[in-house]
């Protein structure tokens, strides 16, 4: 695949990041991942909004290049149409911005989350809101899930408050009203999770995990895959039926 790299646009073999830069040693920098559809880059203001305040926060400097022509390049260069792409923001040894756009194809992915509660408390942190080079955190019990025969995590505060799955945000429904958890230094708030409070009505509040069995119907979303549909919460199981306004509205971006 081919990628972008500080002004260059190189293959996968070809990109060489420096060993000493604290994008490497320390994840000192923020990313965002993201998808094309049919050529188009849905969202993509919304996610360098989000990385400019992320930068700022960071004291990383915000490199004010032409993003949307860049990965419009990258469409072209890897004959795809359909890519998902990670913005990647670092810091060298020289404090200096580096910029990495990674590609690879979109490869959709519809199946019904079946998800177990990871079994560490997520706690507030100062870069609990900020998508750090260092997601250990999420990486690491999105692994031990695979050793499961689940295939999300669900992470929980100290109180058992619900927060976010590994990759993603969560939504709930009951009697047609829609909730999430509530964005408060607990959880990432996602770019799609953004544009639905937008869109829709939606309650955001605490969630407590005894409280999972009254909802009917929950929902995973985050900027590659869209909206994945839960089918259960370890024993706690969900209508699967596609919710047809929000279906209805994801087709009108990524169809």
């Amino acid at each position: 695949m081919v990628n972008y790299y500080n002004s260059k646009y190189l293959t996968d073999n070809d990109i060489t990041i420096p060993f000493k830069s604290y994008g490497f040693q320390y994840g000192y920098g923020v990313f965002t991942s993201l998808r094309t559809a049919q050529g188009e880059i849905p969202f993509l203001d919304e996610h360098l909004n989000r990385l400019k305040q992320q930068t700022k926060k960071l004291h990383i400097e915000f490199p004010n290049l032409n993003y949307r022509e860049i990965i419009t390049q990258l469409i072209a260069r890897n004959s795809n149409s359909d890519l998902r792409l990670k913005i990647s923001l670092f810091i060298d040894e020289n404090l200096q911005t580096n910029t990495l756009i990674t590609a690879m194809p979109f490869i959709e992915n519809n199946t019904p989350k079946e998800i177990i509660i990871i079994p560490q408390h997520y706690s507030k942190s100062f870069t609990r809101e900020i998508k750090t080079l260092n997601y250990l955190e999420n990486v690491f019990w999105a692994n031990q899930v695979k050793k499961t025969s689940f295939n999300d995590g669900l992470f929980l505060n100290e109180k058992s408050f619900i927060c976010e799955c590994c990759y993603s945000n969560i939504f709930f429904q009951k009697d047609n009203k829609l909730y999430t958890p509530k964005a408060d230094g607990n959880i990432l708030n996602g770019i799609i999770r953004q544009q639905i409070i937008k869109m829709f009505p939606v309650i955001e509040k605490d969630l407590h995990k005894d409280e999972l069995g009254l909802f009917e119907k929950a929902f995973t979303t985050n900027a590659v895959q869209g909206i994945t549909i839960i089918k259960n919460i370890e024993d706690i199981l969900f209508n699967t039926e596609p919710i047809s306004t929000l279906n209805k509205w994801e087709n009108g971006i990524y169809k």
